[in-house]
């Protein structure tokens, strides 16, 4: 009798798990704010959990102004959002940005200083891996993202350049996509 029971609490056990879910062990799992914070909640739609996020990349951590001044025009860096983001859900980007002479001293925002790629591939050649480019950092964003003739939708990075020779350094201040 007592094998019978510890059998039959076993065949509970395993049923109660079925019906409760457990992980695979994959990573194709919704983020949660304890995953990468910065911006989401997490909403429960009948036991499915699913992030929303706020369009925020979190700059922490990241290069956001090299280092050494630029040597030319067209000079640049990559920064990854450490994640994926569907353009296609969003209406527009916004990237803020300053720039710097060769003082590093602020040059006021205009038309010309700078430019940012999006890239579907951080690690790969930028031109080849563009998404879009969009000119006039700090004076234009992508608006609105029109996704019709694009290679991609998928978002994994930003090239930040200068477009003139006079701008030595970039800081990115901020990079949001916009619903």
């Amino acid at each position: 009798m007592k094998k019978f029971k510890i059998l039959l609490g076993a065949v509970a056990m395993i049923a109660a798990l079925a019906l409760v879910g457990c992980s695979n062990g994959s990573d194709d799992s919704n983020e949660t704010p304890a995953d990468n914070g910065g911006g989401q909640t997490t909403t429960d739609n009948g036991g499915a959990q699913t992030a929303e996020w706020d369009g925020v990349i979190d700059l922490t951590g990241k290069t956001v102004k090299n280092a050494n001044a630029f040597a030319s025009a067209y000079s640049g860096f990559v920064i990854d959002f450490g994640r994926t983001v569907d353009v296609s859900g969003f209406s527009k980007l916004e990237v803020e940005a300053k720039f710097y002479d060769a003082d590093n001293a602020e040059i006021a925002a205009a038309y010309g200083l700078g430019q940012f790629i999006v890239l579907d591939d951080p690690a790969g050649d930028w031109q080849a891996n563009a998404i879009k480019t969009q000119y006039n950092l700090g004076k234009q964003n992508w608006d609105p993202i029109n996704t019709e003739n694009l290679p991609s939708t998928s978002a994994k990075a930003l090239v930040v350049q200068n477009s003139s020779a006079a701008v030595k350094y970039i800081e990115v201040t901020s990079i949001k996509f916009v619903k």
